[in-house]
């Protein structure tokens, strides 16, 4: 999870770098969770003609969003697993 409320700028080589690691840690069995800066990021993309898709996966809100959605994600998982 990476808070992006932290990146003071968007450009094509930090983009290039989050699709690479969403890439890598999704052949590793892991995903991805930017959490916020949704806006700017997708405005710049769209200036940019790279509109299409996400930068990564799952991109929620604010931090407070990915943490619950994570959160979430666990519960069910512990459930599916736990024996009936």
């Amino acid at each position: 999870m990476i808070d992006a409320l932290l990146l003071t700028q968007v450009d094509i080589a930090g983009i290039f770098e989050l699709e690479e690691l969403a890439r890598s840690l999704s052949a590793r069995g892991a995903e991805l969770v930017l959490a916020g800066r949704m806006t700017e990021i997708a405005e710049w993309r769209k200036t940019k003609g790279r509109d299409e898709g996400h930068v990564v996966p799952r991109h929620c809100p604010t931090l407070k969003e990915a943490v619950r959605a994570y959160r979430a994600t666990q519960v069910a998982a512990s459930a599916d697993a736990s024996p009936l």
